[in-house]
């Protein structure tokens, strides 16, 4: 046990979880492109964080989370079903590469991107 005890990490904790809410708050009640960019890059973060996890030290956790953060963006101006095989990929690639419950991180890394995505999309923005 640390010399702060099991708690003492609480106050960076609790700092980050305040930001997070602000940022994600003001995001969700401006819209527009803040909106969108704010799924876009939780979509790249949240992959990245998957891969990691999956793989620790991983060389593939920040490709595959920039790769998911771009097949967002770039899934909002296609046509609905191209943009449901583009948000696939990332999430097929990652499968692939770390090689470890593949079936685990596809459905993960898809739920991701389809989740950002879908908030975009059905906000309209």
């Amino acid at each position: 046990m640390t010399a702060g005890g099991k708690w003492a990490d609480l106050g960076p904790r609790l700092a980050s979880g305040l930001a997070m809410v602000v940022i994600g708050a003001g995001a969700i009640w401006v819209g527009g492109a803040w909106f969108t960019a704010l799924a876009v890059v939780a979509s790249g973060l949240m992959v990245w964080e998957l891969a990691a996890m999956m793989r620790p030290g991983s060389p593939a956790a920040v490709p595959l989370g920039l790769a998911a953060a771009l097949a967002v963006l770039v899934a909002l101006i296609l046509p609905d079903r191209a943009a449901l095989v583009l948000l696939a990929l990332p999430a097929l690639a990652g499968a692939l590469v770390l090689k470890r419950d593949p079936a685990i991180f596809a459905l993960y890394g898809l739920g991701i991107m389809l989740a950002a995505w879908g908030l975009v999309v059905f906000r309209g923005e």
